[in-house]
C-alpha cells in the first residue's frame, strides 16, 4: 500500500494520530527491502513550531540503522538532492516551493477540542485551528501548476451532534449545535478543493483508542484510564448515551487506504461497528484493566466544571460505519473488547 506515493504533505503530524501515519508510511518502507532511491518517500510536516518537530522526529527513528533511518530537517534545500527518506518540518506552505508536488496531502490540523473549557474565545481558536488552516491549505493548491491527487481532511463525528437513541449513519441530519457547525464549516472548507481536481476524503473521526508511538496511552484513554486504575470509575450521569470510537491502528488503515483507493470520496463516518452506550463502554474497560467501575460521574459535575464542553461527554451518536463496510474496509479491532485489550491487556 502507498508504493506509489514519493511526497505526502501532512498538516497534524507531531500529534497522536499524524505521529502514527508517519510512522507506518516510513517504517513500511523501511522494511519493504526497496533501495533508497527506488523507493524514496518524503513527508512534509506543517507544524507551528518546526524545530520541536524536528527534535521530536529524531528521537522517534534513532532505532533505525543509519541506512534507513529517515533524514529529518527544516531545512526544504536539504531534500533537493538526497536519496533517503524524510521528514521535512516546516511552518509555512511557501517553504515546499523549490521540492516536488505532493501526490498527497493529509490534512489532521486542529486544536484539542475538549483540552479546556469552551470560552468565546476558545471556540475562536476551535475554529481557526481547523478552518483558518484549512482555507489556506486549499489556498495554497490554487497556485500550484501541477496539483496533488488527493486531500484527505479530517472532521469528526460530532458533525451530527447529540443524536439521542436514533441510529446514526453517513447520511443522517444532523442536530444544530457548536460541535456540527465546527465540522460543517470545517468540511465545507475542505471540500473547496473539489472545484481544483482533486479527490476529497473525509473521514468524520470517532474519538480514538491506542497508545502514541513511545507506547504510552493517549486520546481520550489518557484521561479515562487513571481513575479506573485506582477504582474511582464508572459511568458518566446515567450512562445511556452513546460512545462510538475507533482503534488508531484503524483509522491510519482507514486514511493510507483513502490516498490509494480513488473509491474513499466525500465525507463518512470514521468509527468502529461495536458502538456501546456508556454505561457499556465503562465496564468493558473496567473489566480489561480487572478494577470495579461503581463510581458515577453526576452529569451536574461535569456541566458546573466544563459549561457547554460538558456536552462532549454527555451525549453522542449511535454510530454505524455503513459507507466504510460497503466499501469492503475490514477493521482489525471491530469489537471495542478486542481493542482495549489491544491497548491496555
Amino acid at each position: 500500500m502507498n508504493e506509489n506515493l514519493s511526497h505526502v504533505l501532512l498538516t497534524g503530524g507531531t500529534g497522536f494520530v499524524g505521529n502514527h501515519l508517519i510512522d507506518r508510511l516510513l517504517r513500511g518502507r523501511a522494511g519493504s527491502g526497496a533501495s533508497a532511491v527506488e523507493g524514496r518517500l518524503l513527508i512534509s510536516v506543517l507544524t507551528r513550531e518546526p524545530d520541536d518537530a524536528v527534535k521530536q522526529f529524531r528521537q522517534q527513528y534513532s532505532d533505525l540503522d543509519a541506512s534507513l533511518a529517515p533524514q529529518v530537517s527544516g531545512d526544504p534545500k536539504s531534500f533537493a538532492a538526497n536519496q533517503r527518506h524524510g521528514i521535512l518540518c516546516v511552518d509555512r506552505f511557501d517553504q515546499l516551493a523549490g521540492l516536488a508536488t505532493p501526490d498527497a496531502v493529509i490534512n489532521l490540523a486542529g486544536a484539542g477540542i475538549a483540552d479546556k473549557r469552551w470560552s468565546d474565545s476558545r471556540k475562536q481558536v476551535l475554529r481557526d485551528s481547523r478552518i483558518h488552516t484549512t482555507e489556506k491549505l486549499v489556498g495554497w493548491l490554487t497556485t500550484l501548476d501541477k496539483r496533488p491527487r488527493v486531500l484527505v481532511s479530517a472532521s469528526a463525528v460530532g458533525f451530527y451532534g447529540a443524536q439521542g437513541d436514533k441510529p446514526v449513519t453517513d447520511e443522517t441530519a444532523p442536530h444544530q449545535e457548536f460541535q456540527h457547525e465546527l465540522c460543517r464549516d470545517w468540511e465545507l472548507a475542505a471540500l473547496q478543493a473539489e472545484k481544483l481536481g482533486l479527490r476529497v476524503f473525509i473521514p468524520r473521526i470517532a474519538p480514538v483508542l491506542g497508545r502514541d508511538t513511545e507506547g504510552d496511552l493517549a486520546g481520550f484513554l489518557k484521561r479515562l484510564v487513571p481513575p479506573f486504575r485506582f477504582g474511582l470509575g464508572g459511568p458518566i450521569s446515567d450512562g445511556q448515551h452513546w460512545m462510538p470510537w475507533i482503534h488508531v491502528s484503524d483509522l491510519c488503515r482507514l486514511i493510507l487506504t483513502a490516498l490509494d483507493d480513488e473509491h474513499f470520496s466525500g465525507p463518512v463516518l470514521a468509527c468502529a461497528p461495536d458502538t456501546r452506550r456508556n454505561a457499556d463502554f465503562t465496564k468493558a474497560l473496567a473489566s480489561t484493566l480487572h478494577r470495579p467501575a461503581v463510581l458515577p460521574l453526576p452529569a451536574f459535575a461535569l456541566k458546573l466544571g466544563f459549561g457547554e464542553m460538558s456536552r462532549l461527554l454527555l451525549t453522542g451518536q449511535q454510530a454505524i460505519p455503513k459507507a466504510v463496510e460497503a466499501l469492503g474496509f475490514k477493521y482489525d479491532y471491530p469489537t471495542l473488547d478486542e481493542a482495549l485489550k489491544a491497548v491496555l491487556g
